[in-house]
């Protein structure tokens, strides 16, 4: 998908430059449509489960063709007509990415009662120097795997292959983007 980020990000260029010069243009990157075709069109199960957890719902035709219309109206050249789930959103936490920070309050791991290792960074590293060193790889193993298992769909962390390689797992490159950003949280 990196050829359709560059030229988007290209046109949506385009559309500024025009507006600026007092010129029509609007770019209009558009979230997942609930009919599929194109790109979405090769989606499975996995992938249509992913965006909904993170936090991106389908557009029916009616509410494209609205959203449309409003871009058409409005004055922004370049929009994201999009359908958010706002508690998919929130319930990311931390996890959260960047861009939609600013629509839904983030809560902190350890006020929330962190899903894997409540209070952070400190925490896990105060669980970590409590365990033997024998039960520090079981203990993290667990953790990747219940991470892996939520990102990928597994039912839960025991069906997470620990020897088979990522790609054997199911994950592609937006998944693998996933769990780092979980892991790093």
């Amino acid at each position: 998908q990196a050829n359709y980020a560059a030229a988007n990000a290209y046109l949506d260029a385009l559309a500024v430059h025009r507006r600026s010069l007092g010129l029509p243009a609007h770019s209009l990157a558009w979230g997942l449509w609930a009919q599929a075709g194109g790109m979405t069109g090769t989606l499975d199960e996995a992938d249509l489960t992913r965006i909904a957890r993170g936090g991106v719902a389908p557009l029916a035709t009616e509410e494209g063709v609205a959203l449309f219309d409003a871009a058409v109206r409005g004055a922004d050249p370049a929009v994201l007509p999009v359908k958010l789930d706002l508690a998919s959103l929130r319930a990311q936490g931390e996890a959260l990415a960047p861009l939609f920070r600013g629509l839904v309050p983030v809560r902190r791991a350890g006020a929330a009662g962190g899903r894997s290792t409540p209070g952070g960074a400190d925490a896990l590293r105060d669980r970590l120097a409590a365990l033997l060193e024998t039960e520090r790889e079981a203990f993290l193993t667990e953790l990747v795997q219940s991470h892996v298992a939520t990102i990928l769909g597994y039912r839960s962390a025991q069906d997470v292959g620990r020897t088979l390689p990522f790609r054997e797992l199911g994950f592609d490159s937006l998944a693998a983007v996933e769990l780092r950003n979980r892991l790093t949280t």
